[in-house]
């Protein structure tokens, strides 16, 4: 299968790529910085250096293409940014795939456009109050980007699949507050986390699992579907980085008196539910192998973090 991937080099991205062309996939990277994949085209890999807002470049990358996962996107607190790259590219990706006549369009959005949660597990008929987000641009950019590519199935017959995560890893995992974490153990003081929360990760692993129960999948047509392997509570991960460390200790608050941030206090609980209903998806690793993945992906955070 012919596959576009915006933003390639990224995260999710630079763990997909090679697993994909393993599995016999021609794979199109698109993004701004291509340099950790550089000298490795051919084989089923072909570069295009450039970025979704640029539609020369997406043309040029969509062209000869069956299927488009779209997972380039700024981050950006900044709302011009935002709306001038990121949605704009993603229009250009649109109407760039339905000239090349694409057979799938696949758009990787985020748990954040629910907002705060309200009930658990979370499945998709939740209420996507994006205002009430801990990143409310942001969730409002994902959220009208995922009806934005069911308007194009709508109006312009390409099949669009919306895919939503909270917080995913491979072999390496980041984020402020678990950088934050780890550097309170580093520094031998506590970190302190509020009680009975905690988030739904994903390994990429699953990530990948689930791309693929969707690519080209009838059934996934018109859909969105959470994406998760397993639910830890930020004790248990505080626990972990503790243990990782040989510093600190974790102290544990009631909900009533917790001060931090409120994202970390949710319990961010996703349901894949759907997606195992629908195309037969279940994690891959049993939930106690896939928690030792993540310890040792808290490792290598740590690790790095000590050579910064």
């Amino acid at each position: 299968m012919k596959i576009l991937i915006t933003g390639g080099s990224g995260s999710v991205g630079s763990y997909t790529v090679p697993r994909l062309i393993k599995k016999g996939h021609e794979i199109k990277v698109l993004d701004k910085s291509i340099d950790l994949l550089k000298g490795k085209e051919g084989k089923g890999l072909e570069l295009v250096e450039g970025g979704v807002e640029e539609r020369d470049k997406v043309r040029e990358a969509v062209k000869d293409t069956e299927v488009v996962v779209h997972l380039a996107w700024s981050f950006s607190e900044d709302p011009f940014e935002t709306f001038e790259v990121d949605m704009m590219g993603l229009l250009n990706l649109l109407d760039a795939s339905v000239k090349s006549k694409v057979k799938q369009f696949i758009f990787v959005s985020s748990a954040v456009v629910y907002g705060s949660p309200k009930y658990a597990p979370i499945d998709e008929k939740h209420s996507c109050d994006v205002e009430d987000s801990r990143k409310p641009l942001y969730a409002l950019a994902k959220y009208a980007g995922e009806k934005l590519c069911l308007v194009y199935q709508k109006e312009s017959n390409l099949p669009a699949t919306n895919i939503r995560f909270w917080w995913g890893f491979g072999e390496e995992i980041g984020g402020k507050h678990l950088r934050n974490m780890i550097q309170t153990a580093l520094d031998g003081k506590v970190i302190q986390v509020p009680e009975g929360a905690g988030g739904s990760f994903l390994h990429f692993d699953d990530f990948l699992l689930g791309l693929e129960k969707v690519l080209l999948n009838e059934k996934a047509w018109g859909e969105t579907f959470n994406l998760s392997s397993f639910y830890i509570t930020w004790e248990e991960v505080a626990k972990m980085i503790v243990e990782i460390a040989g510093l600190g200790s974790v102290e544990t608050v009631s909900q009533s008196e917790w001060k931090g941030s409120s994202f970390i206090a949710d319990e961010w609980n996703l349901t894949y539910k759907k997606l195992g209903d629908l195309l037969g998806f279940s994690p891959l690793y049993p939930n106690d192998e896939a928690k030792k993945l993540l310890k040792e992906a808290i490792k290598d955070c740590k690790e790095n973090m000590l050579k910064e």
